[in-house]
């Protein structure tokens, strides 16, 4: 659900993201989008759920496995058409900007640390085969049966 002024465009985005993943393949269960709403201030996805419990607090040496295996799923998935683009929720190919507009006035520090990182990533980026991402990718977005 969002209540963000682009409120309509984000679940326009995520519901996108929903439907092209679900053709991509993967052995993961990932939820099924079942339509979207939306009112004045607000939209949001409507989604089946996947049965399961948020282990969150289960240490890494436990759940590194499972990670892995979601990784590589993620990772040889036939890439699918209809993916937003790179960063898309964070500016897209604008997002140098954004962290430059985020990290103005945190000091030189800060900003210069933020420039390596952002240089570093794109750099990265220019030498590796696209796959699917999951931008938000942690235990709280995760569960186990």
């Amino acid at each position: 659900m969002s209540f963000a002024s682009n409120h309509e465009a984000q679940i326009a985005r995520e519901s996108a993201a929903l439907l092209a993943v679900s053709s991509s393949g993967l052995q993961t269960r990932i939820p099924t989008l079942l339509r979207t709403l939306t009112g004045d201030t607000w939209s949001a996805m409507a989604c089946t759920v996947v049965a399961g419990a948020h282990r969150a607090d289960r240490p890494w040496h436990e759940v590194r496995d499972d990670f892995a295996l979601i990784l590589n799923d993620l990772q040889c998935a036939q890439l699918p058409t209809g993916l937003p683009p790179v960063r898309s929720w964070c500016g897209g190919d604008s997002w140098p900007d954004v962290v430059e507009r985020i990290t103005a006035d945190a000091g030189t520090h800060v900003r210069k640390a933020a420039q390596i990182v952002v240089r570093e990533v794109l750099s990265l980026e220019e030498e590796v085969t696209a796959s699917i991402v999951h931008g938000d990718f942690g235990p709280h977005n995760r569960v186990v049966e």
